[in-house]
């Protein structure tokens, strides 16, 4: 317990994000800005990455990309912003605000570039002229257009014109219109933006497995854009991933080397592409192993007539069978029946045990403390995967002399 209250402690006085990054979508030519909040940054730097080519783009006060559209803004230590001039559909993607802490701490927002001029190509039923001019004409040209009320629905055109330089020379402006008409008739095609969804068939289900064996969670989604997944742990507790605590595991696998009882507990692995809604999937990961016993005191010493508590912890998983002997052998409460065997004195003792997760704490409790209750005490927890005890020893203490008859007999020997 003290253990954990230090863990606290140390875990607010870390920096943590304040709310996830945002995900943007903006027109390309146009300017993108991701927003990076951190509390308690203290000493600590923030760095920008792109995640799919694992790029660098900023280290705390310091641009370091050479990509001239991209800049930085700060504000109060707390805020901390990614600048992106004239959009490319090249910039399309993750990006990740981290922090240097050991283990490192991140956030990742997607970046969404669409198409410009999409009220031109929305009118484009016929061969008359358009209502805006082509940026790109004698190459391939790929544009995104919305031209419906479903705010999931665009129109996907994919233009090629080969058209070498004279005959270019020879054509008007309008005659080049006509012949890009003409392939965008034969070529327009709708897809969806399709918000993510996981596939059941190729993600991890609940699994129970030996502990120190090597564990992978794998989880699939798809969705357009192709999402991005993490996997966390449902209470919110760090994953011991490659020897280090971290919050969340990018990636749609999850690999676990030589898996411990700390590892045990409900996985979420999240789905997020841009398209609301996001989405999860829970999968519960048990580990077996044998039965541990810890006492912290295996003396303990009562006054006659005095009611003392004999205390044991167990781990295990399966959850064991605990119960108490005396030191011949004969048990004192049946767990699971809690049924005194060999002992007509029901009231003489309390068995009370409390589980929490794979730990289980266990009390014995003897009331009245007769001289034949002096003697060893043995706490017993088994399941399929074997058992173990541990003892501790009843002793009676001396009984106190206070300080006036401890006058009197002296007086006395006198």
């Amino acid at each position: 317990m003290h253990q954990q209250q230090l863990r606290a402690g140390l875990e607010a006085l870390l920096p943590r994000f304040a709310e996830p990054i945002p995900n943007v979508t903006v027109t390309i030519g146009r300017d993108a800005l991701l927003a990076c909040v951190v509390d308690n940054l203290q000493g600590f730097k923030v760095a920008w990455v792109r995640v799919d080519t694992q790029t660098i783009l900023s280290i705390h006060h310091n641009v370091i990309t050479q990509n001239p559209r991209i800049s930085l803004s700060y504000n109060d230590h707390r805020s901390w912003y990614l600048h992106i001039k004239n959009v490319h559909e090249a910039d399309r993607g993750w990006y990740m605000c981290q922090v240097n802490t050991d283990p490192m701490r991140s956030r990742q927002g997607y970046l969404q570039v669409v198409a410009q001029d999409t009220s031109c190509f929305a009118k484009m039923s016929s061969f008359s002229r358009p209502q805006c001019p082509w940026l790109q004409i004698s190459a391939t040209t790929h544009m995104l257009i919305q031209n419906s009320e479903d705010s999931n629905l665009r129109s996907e055109i994919s233009v090629t014109l080969i058209v070498s330089t004279k005959e270019e020379q020879k054509l008007d402006k309008f005659g080049i219109m006509k012949l890009v008409f003409a392939y965008f008739v034969s070529q327009q095609r709708f897809i969806n933006w399709v918000p993510p969804s996981i596939v059941d068939r190729e993600t991890s289900t609940d699994m129970v497995v030996r502990e120190s064996a090597n564990v992978t969670l794998t989880c699939k989604a798809t969705g357009y854009p192709e999402p991005y997944v993490m996997w966390r742990r449902e209470d919110g507790k760090d994953i011991n991933y490659n020897g280090e605590n971290v919050n969340v595991v990018d990636g749609e696998v999850l690999h676990i080397i030589k898996v411990s009882r700390l590892h045990m507990g409900a996985y979420l692995c999240i789905a997020s592409n841009g398209v609301p809604p996001s989405i999860s999937k829970r999968v519960l990961l048990r580990v077996q192993f044998p039965p541990m016993l810890t006492i912290q005191n295996q003396l303990e010493g009562a006054y006659l007539g005095q009611d003392v508590a004999l205390d044991c912890l167990t781990e295990a998983y399966p959850t064991s069978i605990n119960y108490w002997t005396t030191e011949r052998g004969d048990m004192i409460v049946s767990e699971t029946s809690r049924v005194c065997l060999g002992f007509s004195r029901r009231d003489k003792y309390e068995a009370v045990s409390t589980d929490n997760g794979y730990n289980k704490f266990m009390m014995l409790k003897i009331r009245s403390v007769s001289k034949s209750d002096f003697g060893s005490y043995k706490c017993v927890a088994k399941n399929s995967l074997g058992e173990t005890d541990g003892v501790i020893k009843l002793d009676g203490k001396s009984p106190c002399i206070s300080v006036m008859e401890l006058t009197r007999f002296d007086k006395h020997m006198d």
